[in-house]
């Protein structure tokens, strides 16, 4: 019986083997176009594992739900870890959450592969955001060395970065080649004002009796901004000015304002607004343009902006662009 059994296993373990054999040698034996097409197709699904994830990640940004949209970048990041087009997605969304740590990083990542204006440009909005108008200026020549004709752009930064003479120089310079654009003429305004002793109009106090309550208030913070010239005093005196309805000195002021404080966007918001309510829609088109440059990250006065660009057009009976920028400040006002 232990004899039948054992001839038993014998006999399977003969025929066993060989074809294990076989299909070990059929394994092992495969052509060379076999093998590449099993590679090809190893890379397709990753290839498409990484689409499918990537895309997923852009449609959770525009949810805004960031915090994910960097977990499902990382799966991808585990198949393709160089990607410039993931490692900026990586900044953005790490920007959108105010790390801009991260962003940065992953932005100066995506920059390692080629030279690129579009990255260049997010890089220095999160230099401003940062208010470091330093890397900013030297992130703006790099877009220039990709673009020159981007020069005038360091106009704006120059002055953010309290660098008038800078500013200047390179005002004169574009002009004289005829390369002034858009709002630097208006910048030209307000950096070679002549300066006079009083950089507000002062106006005497106490000369009439029967000088309203509030008119004596307006006077009191003009003169206090004359001894002290402080932006927080002016900011005082411009809401108090504009709330009185003192249109006339509200455009007066914030246009001196400007001489000493021309990296400040609500003081041209405020030229713009006085300038509408005077009727001069293109002197406000100038100013509100101009302002719009040193807006960052605030959306409320992006708005505020657009509100009364789009009242200036309405004065010019532009209606097309007058509804073109009342959109964008609802769309802006949706967002918060």
């Amino acid at each position: 019986m232990k004899n039948n059994h054992i001839l038993k296993l014998f006999i399977i373990g003969l025929v066993i083997i060989p074809i294990f054999s076989f299909a070990q040698e059929f394994t092992i034996k495969q052509s060379p176009e076999e093998i590449q097409r099993k590679k090809e197709l190893k890379e397709e699904l990753e290839y498409l594992k990484f689409q499918t994830r990537f895309f997923e990640a852009l449609h959770l940004k525009a949810k805004e739900d960031y915090t994910q949209a960097i977990a499902v970048l990382e799966d991808c990041k585990q198949i393709y870890p160089e990607d410039p087009g993931m490692n900026f997605e990586f900044a953005k969304n790490y920007y959108l959450l105010k790390d801009y740590e991260n962003a940065i990083f992953f932005n100066k990542k995506t920059l390692e592969y080629k030279p690129n204006v579009n990255v260049l440009e997010h890089l220095k909005k999160i230099y401003r955001s940062q208010q470091d108008m330093a890397s900013a200026i030297g992130v703006q020549k790099q877009i220039i060395a990709l673009k020159p004709e981007r020069k005038a752009e360091l106009i704006i930064l120059y002055i953010g970065n309290n660098e008038r003479e800078k500013a200047k120089k390179l005002l004169l310079e574009l002009e004289d080649k005829n390369e002034l654009v858009d709002n630097t003429s208006y910048y030209k305004r307000i950096l070679f004002t002549k300066k006079t002793k009083k950089a507000i109009k002062k106006y005497p106090i106490g000369e009439n009796p029967n000088k309203k309550e509030e008119d004596i208030t307006v006077d009191g913070m003009r003169k206090q901004f004359q001894k002290k010239k402080k932006y927080k005093i002016l900011k005082k005196l411009l809401i108090q000015e504009n709330k009185l309805n003192k249109f006339k000195t509200l455009a007066e002021d914030s246009k001196s304002g400007l001489e000493l404080f021309p990296a400040q966007p609500y003081l041209y918001f405020m030229q713009g607004k006085a300038q509408n309510k005077l009727y001069q829609h293109k002197d406000a088109l100038l100013a509100l343009f101009a302002g719009l440059d040193f807006i960052i990250d605030n959306n409320k006065l992006e708005a505020d902006f657009y509100e009364q660009i789009h009242l200036a057009y309405l004065g010019l009976k532009n209606n097309k662009e007058a509804t073109k920028y009342l959109n964008k400040a609802l769309s802006l006002r949706n967002v918060n």
